[in-house]
């Protein structure tokens, strides 16, 4: 058990690293959104909070709804994406299809950065397995 300590670790730390990675490409395209469509106070933190309101009263409405009324999860998703409207509405002062446009925004140039990223990944590993002079796919585990 001691001996798999330092593979564990190593594993949560790639896995840690992935969600930061993830929040913060997240965050630059809501940013890129809410600029777009001329909404205040687009710094990097204030971005931050406002999608961290956002997802997390978007999955509990989410999670609400498909827990109590599993047939209406449809609702919850269009209640969740209204509320994270608000949220922005109101923490960048845009109007109701500032919010709309900042959201649509933000899904196209999450989905182009995706995208790119999957193209490049298997370079990407490699780059990073030569400057670590370790094989990371080894971390990897099969299935």
């Amino acid at each position: 058990m001691l001996s798999q300590l330092p593979e564990i670790l190593i594993t949560i730390g790639w896995i840690l690293l992935l969600i930061f990675i993830t929040i913060a490409l997240a965050v630059i395209s809501l940013s890129i959104g809410i600029n777009a469509v001329k909404g205040e106070h687009t710094e990097f933190g204030a971005v931050f909070i406002t999608g961290l309101i956002a997802v997390f009263l978007a999955g509990v409405i989410s999670f609400v709804f498909q827990l109590l009324l599993p047939g209406w999860a449809l609702i919850g998703t269009l209640i969740s994406l209204l509320v994270s409207m608000f949220v922005i509405m109101n923490r960048h002062e845009t109007t109701f299809f500032g919010a709309l446009g900042a959201i649509l925004i933000y899904a196209i140039v999450f989905t182009i950065i995706l995208i790119v990223l999957f193209l490049f990944t298997p370079s990407i590993v490699t780059w990073i397995s030569t400057i670590l002079n370790y094989d990371i796919t080894q971390l990897i585990p099969s299935i």
